[in-house]
């Protein structure tokens, strides 16, 4: 959005890929409409530190410092770290799981992990979380916790709700 509006605006994310849940054909063709409005991508890079200081003695400016040793000068920072499964303290392996490198299980359609008993709803099993709307409500969210839920009881349907 700032792009269109001409503001410079440089991406960097630390996966080689942007949203690779989507096919590669869009993927590729987003991006080249992002480069298109002077976007600047700097993917599979990491982000060491951000530093702010004075230049000229006159304005405040943020000096980002990649791990691969390249700075960028802005005005402004914006940082987005995405949704991670918070499973890095629950020692997975000793359940038997094992998550990817955004702390992510996979499951199958009813929720259900590599472990026949376990069950995984909401961010630890990632983008496109199954039920999951667009702009969630507390409501609509609690659905597939709910059926997860259900179907670990081995009940068909809830008929209460309190």
């Amino acid at each position: 959005m700032f792009a269109a509006l001409g503001v410079r605006v440089t991406l960097i994310d630390l996966r080689p890929r942007l949203l690779d849940f989507v096919d590669a054909e869009i993927v590729e063709t987003l991006i080249y409409q992002l480069r298109e409005r002077r976007m600047t991508l700097r993917l599979g890079e990491k982000v060491s530190s951000i530093e702010v200081f004075e230049e000229n003695g006159i304005k405040r400016v943020l000096r980002t410092c990649l791990a691969s040793g390249k700075q960028i000068v802005t005005d402004k920072a914006l940082s987005s770290m995405g949704c991670n499964g918070a499973t890095s303290e629950l020692n997975l392996p000793a359940a038997g799981l094992s998550s990817d490198s955004r702390g992510r299980l996979k499951t199958n359609a009813s929720y259900q992990t590599e472990v026949e008993n376990i069950y995984a709803v909401g961010d630890v099993i990632g983008f496109p979380s199954r039920d999951r709307p667009s702009r969630p409500s507390a409501a609509k969210e609690m659905k597939p916790g709910m059926r997860t839920t259900l179907l670990a009881l081995r009940l068909r349907q809830l008929t209460t709700i309190n």
